[in-house]
């Protein structure tokens, strides 16, 4: 796996690359800092046309909410015109929306894409991005602990880490089948157990592994 450092105009980027299903796919973090602002929009559209990438994965939605609300269309077609850009001028044929809890998807990314009229304004995928292998992150007052075990009422522990990722797996399943469109889903897993990919595989859905 390869890491690729931008520098855009006053704030630098990180950006992954990595093979899936013979595609490029492109990390982008600091997401809020690009979205809006048409030279660095532009900047990455570039970078991205230049390495044959054919998919961009986005962070930052949680604060992007908080700048482009969807009960403000004017804002929230902000997003729909750079997905729509990325696909119609540099080919790509994939964005996807990256969180780490069920709520951004269903109160957000899901609302955004129903809003959309236009098949190419829309995410073509959800991916959940929550590290449940990280032990110190799912103990008693850690960030994991207290930002969504509790809220959800499961026990914070590796275990407790594990039931949640895989319930906001089977909401997003479920996101995905409502939709009149197709909306695949994918999950990010850094490191696994025997045993919890043999619970995983019931999902039938796609995993981007770290390697």
């Amino acid at each position: 796996m390869k890491k690729y450092l931008l520098k855009f105009c006053f704030f630098i980027v990180f950006i992954t690359i990595n093979s899936f299903h013979a595609q490029r796919a492109l990390y982008v973090d600091n997401f809020n800092s690009i979205l809006g602002d048409k030279k660095k929009e532009k900047k990455l559209l570039d970078f991205s046309y230049e390495n044959d990438i054919t998919t961009l994965m986005l962070y930052d939605l949680h604060l992007i909410r908080k700048r482009m609300p969807i009960d403000h269309s004017n804002k929230a077609q902000v997003l729909a015109n750079f997905i729509s850009w990325a696909k119609r001028k540099y080919k790509i044929k994939k964005v996807i929306a990256i969180g780490e809890n069920s709520e951004i998807f269903i109160n957000y990314i899901h609302e955004f894409n129903q809003s959309r009229n236009l098949e190419i304004e829309r995410f073509n995928a959800y991916n959940i991005e929550y590290n449940y292998w990280d032990i110190e992150k799912s103990r008693l007052g850690s960030y994991n602990c207290e930002n969504y075990l509790r809220k959800a009422k499961v026990p914070c522990t590796q275990e407790g880490s594990f039931n949640y990722f895989m319930q906001t797996i089977s909401v997003l399943k479920v996101l995905s089948e409502e939709a009149n469109y197709k909306l695949d889903i994918e999950a990010y897993l850094d490191s696994f157990t025997k045993n919890q990919m043999s619970k995983l595989k019931k999902f039938d859905i796609k995993y981007r592994i770290n390697a």
